[in-house]
């Protein structure tokens, strides 16, 4: 029976990748639709896509806030006194 794998099927006489098509023993392309890994041939069905991988993708976060730099206060000038005697 002709079959079209939604997933990847691996074993050691064969491997079908998701959307090929392949010839399978009756009992063995049964077990594989009514489990939902593949579907006949005979039905129509739009080119299967498989899922993209999901990844972790780290959270957006706000920047930090920072305080603007602020003027330095100037020390008020020190008088000069003079040392002179008079």
């Amino acid at each position: 029976m002709k079959i079209v794998m939604k997933t990847l099927l691996a074993n050691p006489r064969m491997v079908v990748h998701p959307g090929e098509e392949v010839d399978l023993p009756e009992k063995e392309a049964r077990s594989l639709i009514n489990e939902g890994f593949a579907i006949p041939v005979q039905v129509e069905f739009e080119k299967f896509i498989p899922p993209e991988t999901a990844t972790k993708v780290p959270a957006e976060t706000a920047a930090r806030r920072v305080k603007p730099p602020q003027a330095r206060r100037k020390s008020p000038a020190k008088k000069k006194t003079s040392t002179k005697e008079k």
